[in-house]
This record gives C-alpha cells, sequence and structure tokens, in this order.
C-alpha cells in the first residue's frame, strides 16, 4: 500500500461528499490536514523524478533549506551520498536527486502540482528563494496567470533544473 495525496480537506466525510474519486477504495483519515487515497501497489503507479546533481550536498541543502523536502530515508545519509542518489519526499510527493552519469541531464523541468502558488511562492521566499537569477524570466520572479488556465512559477536548482510550481486559476 501507498499513500496518494488527494486535497487538502477538514475530514474524509467532505471529500466523500466533494468527489467520485474513491472508485471503491478507501480514505486515510486526516495526516496533517491532507486526506490520502490508500491503493495497493497493484492499482496505482507513481511517477519519481529523477533530477541530475553535480554536487548532491548542494542540491541536498537547496532542496531541503528552500523547498522544505526532507529525506525520505533519515539516518542513511552515508548510504546514499555514497551511492550517489538522495531520496526526498514532500506532502506525499518524491523525487530523487543523482549524479550519476545516465540520470537524467541538466536543465530539465518538472511541474509540480501544489494547492495554493502565491501560498508556497511566498514559503519559499522566506526560506531564502533567490528571485534575481532570471530577471528575463517573469515566471521566476513570482506567480504568473498563463493564458493555458494555470498560475505558475518557476525555481531554478544550483544545476540548473527547474521546478515549475502550478494550480488551476481560479
Amino acid at each position: 500500500m501507498f499513500l496518494l495525496p488527494l486535497k487538502r480537506l477538514a475530514s474524509a466525510v467532505q471529500l466523500r461528499q466533494r468527489t467520485h474519486f474513491e472508485c471503491n477504495r478507501d480514505v486515510s483519515p486526516p495526516i496533517d490536514g491532507i486526506i490520502y487515497w490508500t491503493a495497493p501497489l497493484g492499482d496505482a503507479m507513481k511517477i519519481v523524478p529523477v533530477i541530475k546533481s553535480s554536487d548532491l550536498q548542494r542540491s541536498l541543502h537547496f532542496y531541503t533549506e528552500v523547498l522544505d523536502f526532507q529525506r525520505k530515508w533519515p539516518g542513511h545519509e552515508n548510504r546514499e551520498m555514497a551511492n550517489g542518489v538522495v531520496e526526498l519526499i514532500r506532502d506525499g510527493a518524491e523525487l530523487q536527486l543523482s549524479r550519476h552519469a545516465g540520470d537524467g541531464v541538466f536543465g530539465s523541468v518538472t511541474r509540480v502540482f501544489v494547492d495554493d502558488v502565491d501560498e508556497r511562492y511566498a514559503i519559499f521566499r522566506t526560506r531564502g528563494l533567490d528571485t534575481t537569477q532570471r530577471p528575463e524570466s517573469p515566471i521566476h520572479t513570482g506567480p504568473v496567470d498563463q493564458t493555458w488556465g494555470l498560475r505558475e512559477f518557476a525555481v531554478t536548482d544550483p544545476d540548473g533544473n527547474n521546478l515549475c510550481f502550478c494550480t488551476p486559476k481560479r
């Protein structure tokens, strides 16, 4: 089993009233205010992006201190560094930082859908997000309403990889 985040709601009852997404499966009690759909691994697929890193320590600092990810396997730092892959989690999402030659390319883009882009942007700014590195790119300086129906902003990690945080426009 794994937990797939559905929506930040007050209770599972609210979830049942608002959506038919359950598909005869159960939802968890709220965990930190988030309702999760529980699914056997055979019924769902989880995609984990691998983000290329030239310096795992530097990338780890950016992703944990600025973007507020946490290590998936605390206490295994030495093994992760020796293996060249660090697994990170946040709010049910997961990603891997890798220094291996065949894992990803520098400059990649990963879309991250969140409940509130403006709130996430404000949090990242208070955690030290530098928005002056790409002044030619409006989405790197703050949330922007896009013509394709998303409100989004982007951050660039120390290796030039981009995470584009998105939410549907209201």
